[in-house]
């Protein structure tokens, strides 16, 4: 893991790409070489969020991490940074995090499907939506 960016305690960009090479073999889908500097971009503003968003929350009722990766899963389903598979490699992204934490997300794969859906298509447009839509759902693994 590359330990020059703060986040790679977390996840880095080779684990974001093959995490997309993983659910384009998995579920199928049109491969391609996602844009330059894009999920770089989508991890450091995830980071920067992490930092500096929702200050009315409590540092001590939130776990370190969680908002970083709820705007990791905006971010990289809303940038598309690829042709193809963005959604997937938002979601596969977000729960290695959280797994990196020892949590997960109770939720059908239905409502994730269509979560996932609503945030591309910006019917949720703002990240602070998606962390609080995952902390509603985190469970321990």
């Amino acid at each position: 893991m590359n330990s020059t960016q703060p986040w790679t305690k977390w996840i880095d960009t080779d684990i974001v790409h093959s995490l997309y090479a993983d659910g384009i073999e998995e579920f199928g889908g049109l491969r391609s070489t996602a844009n330059d500097g894009c999920i770089d971009a989508a991890l450091g503003a995830a980071y920067s969020a992490e930092l500096y968003s929702m200050p009315e929350v409590d540092e001590e009722t939130i776990v370190s991490g969680i908002t970083f990766c709820g705007y990791l899963l905006f971010y990289i389903s809303t940038k598309h940074c690829w042709s193809d598979g963005n959604k997937r490699a938002a979601w596969k992204s977000a729960m290695w995090v959280l797994s990196t934490m020892g949590l997960t997300i109770d939720a059908p794969n239905s409502e994730v499907i269509a979560y996932c859906l609503d945030i591309a298509d910006h019917k949720i447009d703002k990240g602070e939506d998606v962390v609080n839509w995952l902390a509603d759902r985190l469970r321990e693994l």
